[in-house]
């Protein structure tokens, strides 16, 4: 493994896999024809770097939704922040977000950050595009708030 000089200490640089993974895998989520996810996966992620980073592809053969109408998640909320960055690939990519209680629709390239603790749903609407979720944590079943602890049981990530 090839390391670079920083500050006076060694640190490596490593490329992360990514691996296919379902998204009923994942508590509070259910699977759905046309999205695809994968996380990001290395040993100095998982072991040394406090991210869960994962990637929901939203292919040509998702059915287009109704906004307000979540289909594929449920309201969950973590004990670390997360970040949302929403990639259109199409001009009619729609993503929704309901976060306290109040929906926010996008139509264009943003990202949200999400403070801990704020209960919240993230989905697809239509279109094509890319949701990258990004987390303070290197282990998302163990940031689900208490409240969300009887939904763990699920094998994650």
């Amino acid at each position: 493994m090839k390391y670079l000089a920083m500050n006076n200490k060694r640190h490596s640089i490593q490329l992360l896999n990514a691996i296919p993974s379902p998204l009923s895998g994942i508590p509070f989520h259910n699977s759905i024809i046309g999205v695809k996810r994968y996380v990001y996966k290395g040993k100095e992620v998982n072991d040394t770097t406090p991210l869960h980073i994962a990637i929901h592809q939203i292919t040509s053969s998702f059915k287009t939704g109704k906004n307000g109408v979540f289909r594929y998640t449920t309201p969950h909320g973590h004990d670390c922040w997360e970040i949302g960055i929403f990639f259109p690939l199409t001009r009619n990519f729609v993503v929704q977000i309901r976060a306290n209680k109040k929906l926010y629709v996008i139509r264009s390239h943003k990202a949200v950050v999400i403070p801990k603790g704020i209960i919240h749903q993230i989905e697809a609407v239509r279109g094509e595009g890319l949701l990258f979720c990004i987390l303070g944590t290197s282990n998302y079943v163990n940031s689900l708030l208490s409240k969300a602890k009887s939904q763990k049981s699920k094998k994650c990530c």
